[in-house]
């Protein structure tokens, strides 16, 4: 298998449309979102998303899964709203994390 070099974890409001610009894979754990994007249907509405998404996935340059593949680079765009005290809230981020090791190592 050859790797891939940029994933985008996490495929909504900031996620989607920057994989739709720049990457090959992107990951999200909802795999509802995954199948309507790798059928050309954004999920969330953004002026100009469902071109680009249709021409990058036509194109083979973008293909949304649930876990990742060996990559260069990850980029994870993964709410992390704060608790108390200004403390990041880190429930979304710690999986995607433990998927990224699973994928490098």
């Amino acid at each position: 298998m050859t790797a891939r070099q940029l994933a985008v974890h996490g495929l909504s409001y900031v996620g989607l449309p920057a994989a739709a610009m720049f990457v090959e894979a992107g990951l999200d754990v909802n795999a509802k979102a995954v199948d309507s994007i790798n059928a050309y249907r954004p999920h969330i509405v953004k002026p100009g998303l469902d071109a680009a998404l249709q021409r990058v996935v036509e194109a083979g340059k973008l293909r949304a899964a649930l876990e990742p593949e060996p990559t260069e680079v990850h980029v994870i765009t993964l709410s992390t709203s704060f608790k108390d005290e200004h403390v990041p809230y880190l429930s979304y981020i710690e999986p995607a994390a433990q998927r990224i090791r699973r994928a490098v190592t």
